[in-house]
């Protein structure tokens, strides 16, 4: 359920922000389809070779899920922090604040 409510807003806000800072249009296109292939492909791709090599690597179940979440959680807390440190308002956003 938490993750369900975090992605359902984080999914929104990136592509908001990624289309509003481009230079043109077609280009805000480019990078939102590219938020969600890596988005919706390269997580459950991660998820999958987390998961694998903690099977492999002999621990007890009980190990094994708390490092995925572990990952998971450590990916999560380096997208806050950057996103924090590094998303500006847009050109657009600055001009209709005005």
């Amino acid at each position: 359920i938490i993750t369900g409510i975090g992605m359902g807003g984080e999914y929104p806000l990136a592509s908001t922000h990624s289309a509003d800072s481009s230079e043109n249009k077609s280009d805000g296109a480019k990078n939102v389809a590219l938020l969600y292939l890596f988005g919706s492909g390269g997580g459950p791709i991660l998820c999958d070779w987390v998961t694998y090599f903690l099977e492999l690597s002999s621990l007890p179940p009980y190990y094994v899920w708390r490092g995925i979440f572990a990952v998971g959680s450590a990916l999560s807390l380096l997208g806050l922090i950057l996103r924090v440190m590094t998303t500006q308002n847009s050109a657009q956003f600055e001009k209709a604040a005005k």
